[in-house]
């Protein structure tokens, strides 16, 4: 029931708008308080957690950024509201990754990289995480991993 009654709020597209203005002109702090008001306020939309966790990745708020896309995720799992569910869903889950990577922490990005591939394995999963790897600059640790699984990254393109 609280599902069904919060989600009659409708969507804040102006003010997700203007906060999404602040995250692409990298104004992360201001953009960071516009979404952080905006998860408050409706708490049932998945899109505005994801942009949220994105300026908390880029201010440096790890642990918070991670709650935040996991909340993503479990919005998107549970919402009779969206008919694309590994959409979002499975961008939040491989960010967590790139959270954990940005953290050098390569245990639990592994570990988060092998729960998006249990949940979607595909080209473009593995893509994906390929691509995080290789855009945060640990591309010894991308190939290495996905050696270890036997796939072949060139046979992709």
């Amino acid at each position: 029931i609280f599902l069904l009654t919060s989600c009659t709020k409708q969507f804040p597209q102006i003010e997700y708008e203007k906060a999404y203005d602040e995250l692409i002109s990298e104004n992360y702090a201001s953009a960071t308080q516009k979404f952080s008001r905006l998860s408050s306020k409706y708490s049932v939309y998945p899109e505005i957690w994801y942009q949220y966790g994105l300026c908390l990745m880029e201010t440096g708020d790890y642990d918070t950024a991670i709650t935040a896309f996991n909340k993503t995720a479990e919005l998107y799992e549970n919402s009779v509201l969206y008919d694309d569910k590994p959409g979002l869903r499975n961008d939040a889950l491989v960010t967590i990754g790139e959270v954990y990577l940005l953290q050098s922490d390569f245990q639990k990005a592994h570990n988060q990289f092998e729960k998006c591939l249990s949940i979607k394995h595909d080209r473009d999963m593995i893509i994906a995480i390929a691509a995080t790897y290789i855009r945060l600059g640990f591309t010894a640790e991308c190939e290495a991993y996905f050696a270890e699984k036997g796939i072949n990254l060139a046979d992709l393109r």
